[in-house]
């Protein structure tokens, strides 16, 4: 969200207040989608795990209750915990790739001016 806000800031001057006005709702669009899948990208492992069968010793020697270690201590497969989680993280890095791609891409000249003022 702040990604598209600095870009329209930076590269659409003229058009900053029309677009990010509250008539066009894009900040409201925007802060529902980042909600909608942080906790999306959030739940669906948790709810996953809570679905594993423990075993053994339940103790976890980090400070932290990291993945690896918890899923480490499950007797049952994890083989779809993993994969989900992995799905998850590579779709949230493409979807964030190809969405900042065509704002660097429209930029070259705002690059290149601090680089010839000797900046």
């Amino acid at each position: 969200m702040m990604a598209y806000d600095r870009f329209l800031a930076i590269c659409r001057l003229l058009h900053y207040s029309v677009l990010m006005s509250p008539e066009t709702e894009t900040c409201t669009r925007l802060v529902t989608v980042s909600w909608t899948a942080g906790l999306g990208t959030g739940f669906l492992p948790s709810l996953m795990i809570s679905q594993l069968d423990f075993c053994g010793p339940n103790q976890i020697d980090h400070f932290f209750c990291d993945l690896p270690p918890l899923m480490q201590l499950s007797c049952s497969s994890v083989y779809a915990t993993e994969m989900a989680v992995f799905l998850l993280s590579d779709a949230v890095l493409c979807i964030c790739f190809f969405l900042t791609r065509p704002m660097f891409s429209s930029c070259p000249p705002y690059w290149a001016s601090p680089q010839l003022l000797g900046g």
